[in-house]
């Protein structure tokens, strides 16, 4: 198998190409002058000479977000993106952005950070932790190339998890964090007694007068019952933290979808709030035709939100669009176009619809932003 690494200061590409197996060429794309793996059949190459590689012969490893408008444009047989967390001097608006971007498009996504690696499990699939984890991670990718399914090994994964925390637990004892993580596991397979200890988690927090607790723990105990389908009680909890306006307008339509009895539109909507886009996009889609047009609204909403900017555009591109949504239609198309190096026809795209709003023509400035942002990160 032959990778084509797209590297990143902040990611240990060599830890992943070390458990990678059959390996025939490593190519990284960079500057010549920098360290790469300690392989033979390692070699450079510059940005320049990417449309010269067989590129359906290569699998793409991308460290760096702004790589994305090269690695589209080639069209790899495979992309595994590897997401660092944003350094400080990175404008984190356009890391998180293309991050974002990059992610949507990658068959398996791949992170050191357990932070980001619930954060990205909570918004997509086939999200794997590499650290303590490299024999797991291996047996993933492995599947990945046969074109297996890789729910197997993502829910491997939160079961080492959990056990991890719950020996942690057991050890020492009732800790706000190690409570909230141990119930984070369990509340992604399914298990019902994370409320026990996201209970022993608030408890301790308020022992120790963190008071920013309410809403976060609330919120989740509120996604734990929409989960086990008890969406009367995950109402009620979820009411409790319904405070800015709108949260307040969140609950007014809850109300009345309990009144129609819409209880999907419920369930996603209290996913939602609890940053669970990937379980709410779930039973919005599962939804099908039944409430089209609302069910659409908040998927597309989720879509944006998690960067799943090619489902957005579908789902617009189905619709009667009103003058603000057709805008934003052009502008994700435009950013689509973007990043799949094709920069003519995203300017085209920009121009076309700023006739109609001014303000799009800012995009035009990330044009010039992320192909120079490539140049600082591979040149």
């Amino acid at each position: 198998m032959n990778y084509l690494v797209f590297g990143h200061a902040g990611f240990n590409h060599n830890r992943l190409l070390n458990i990678l197996s059959n390996k025939e060429e490593i190519i990284f794309v960079r500057r010549m002058n920098e360290k790469g793996a300690d392989d033979e059949n390692t070699r450079f190459l510059p940005l320049s000479e990417l449309a010269s590689l067989d590129s359906q012969k290569f699998t793409a490893i991308v460290a760096s977000p702004y790589g994305i408008q090269h690695v589209l444009a080639i069209q790899p047989l495979r992309i595994i993106a590897c997401i660092p967390p944003c350094s400080e001097n990175e404008d984190i608006t356009s890391w998180n952005k293309y991050t974002g971007l990059l992610t949507s498009y990658a068959d398996m996504i791949i992170t050191e950070s357990e932070r980001i690696y619930l954060e990205l499990t909570l918004q997509r699939d086939s999200v794997f932790l590499l650290r303590d984890s490299e024999e797991l991670v291996q047996g993933a990718i492995m599947s990945m190339f046969k074109e297996e399914s890789l729910e197997q090994w993502v829910t491997k994964q939160w079961e080492d998890r959990k056990r991890f925390y719950l020996s942690l637990h057991e050890q020492q004892g009732l800790h706000e964090t190690i409570c909230y993580l141990l119930a984070s596991y369990l509340y992604l397979l399914g298990d019902a007694t994370a409320k026990l200890y996201l209970g022993f988690s608030f408890e301790q927090m308020i022992q120790k007068e963190y008071s920013q607790c309410l809403n976060t723990h609330f919120r989740f105990f509120s996604a734990i019952e929409a989960k086990a389908g008890d969406l009367e009680k995950a109402v009620r909890i979820y009411e409790i933290t319904a405070i800015t306006q709108e949260e307040k307008k969140s609950m007014e339509n809850i109300r009345s979808w309990r009144e129609q009895r819409e209880w999907g539109l419920i369930q996603a909507d209290i996913f939602r709030a609890n940053d669970d886009y990937r379980s709410a996009i779930k039973v919005l889609e599962d939804m099908g035709s039944k409430n089209s047009l609302q069910a659409a609204t908040m998927r597309l909403q989720n879509y944006l939100h998690t960067f799943r900017w090619k489902d957005a555009l579908a789902l617009l591109d189905n619709y009667d669009l009103s003058d603000e949504n057709r805008i934003t239609a052009e502008v994700i198309r435009g950013n689509i176009q973007l990043i799949h190096n094709k920069h003519h026809l995203a300017i085209r795209t920009f121009l076309r619809a700023s006739i109609e709003d001014w303000n799009v023509l800012t995009n035009l400035n990330e044009i010039v932003a992320l192909e120079q942002a490539a140049k600082g990160e591979f040149h």
